[in-house]
């Protein structure tokens, strides 16, 4: 095993995720400990490498893969591209990508095959409009996890996420908020994760029981999900989740409540120059006007 090519690849995995070492070491080591096994100066101990896998979200055997294969850097590239494409929603690209690489020798590692089996989920769900296909293809990736009902990855989160999004597509609700619930609960079982990750999960939960008309729980998860950006400075979510306390507070018959959320993500959106949801808060605005 070469220690020095672990380190350089435990690094680039860092810079990948954009985690300081003072991130990556919490709980784990000491960031001078990162610093030694980064510049090839220390033999990384196998419990810390396992640990620093689980932090990544990855399989130690994906870090040894790395550290013994020359492709990875490709394989760095190929997910860079795809996050890229579903960030610009440019699905029909992703799916000519996933097309391009799904008979490559590197579906062979776990990761990577997992990878690709979830965006070509993504690419089937908005090009094709499959949603069963969708779906089928995220059970497959899942059964590619090597984490237990005790641990989680954020890709599993994401890719759980992903299901209860095509099953409140189809309407069915019950399975949408069960599939939420779980990736909430495995979300908070990652010792670090992305805040945007859990800020969506509790709006698109309160999306769902408003559709229930399940008003209380509603706003606990947009209460949530607000308490959220705002102590970590993230606009993720927080417009959306100010959207739907309006629609509950309307359905309570607070209509200055109602009012006060509707202005709020209005301002938010128009921030971030999101006129389509700017236009959907207007109309609910002229709508308040009318029940006074």
């Amino acid at each position: 095993m070469d220690e020095q090519w672990i380190g350089e690849k435990i690094k680039d995995l860092r810079n990948y995720y954009g985690l300081s070492k003072k991130e990556l070491s919490d709980g784990i080591c000491t960031q001078a400990y990162i610093s030694q096994v980064e510049s090839g100066n220390k033999n990384v101990a196998s419990h810390i490498l396992y640990q620093l896998a689980e932090r990544f979200g990855v399989d130690v055997d994906y870090i040894l893969f790395a550290s013994n294969n020359e492709r990875f850097d490709y394989i760095m590239e190929v997910e860079r591209q795809a996050r890229a494409l579903v960030e610009t929603k440019d699905f029909h690209s992703l799916m000519n990508l996933v097309k391009a690489e799904e008979n490559s020798p590197l579906m062979e590692v776990a990761h990577f095959h997992q990878f690709l089996l979830w965006h070509k989920a993504i690419a089937i769900r908005y090009v094709e409009n499959n949603l069963d296909q969708a779906l089928s293809v995220l059970q497959d990736a899942l059964k590619l996890a090597k984490t237990t009902n005790k641990t989680a990855s954020e890709r599993e989160v994401h890719i759980l996420s992903n299901i209860g999004n095509i099953y409140a597509e189809k309407e069915e609700y019950l399975l949408a908020i069960d599939f939420y619930e779980t990736a909430l609960k495995n979300l908070r079982l990652i010792p670090l994760y992305e805040t945007k990750l859990e800020t969506g999960l509790l709006y698109n939960l309160g999306r769902v029981y408003f559709i229930q008309n399940k008003i209380n729980k509603s706003l606990a998860c947009c209460d949530e999900a607000i308490r959220l950006c705002k102590r970590h400075f993230t606009f993720h979510g927080l417009g959306e989740s100010y959207f739907i306390q309006g629609h509950c507070y309307k359905t309570l018959d607070d209509l200055e409540a109602a009012r006060t959320c509707f202005m709020n993500a209005r301002s938010l959106f128009s921030v971030i120059d999101h006129e389509k949801f700017v236009e959907k808060v207007d109309n609910q605005l002229n709508k308040l006007e009318d029940c006074e």
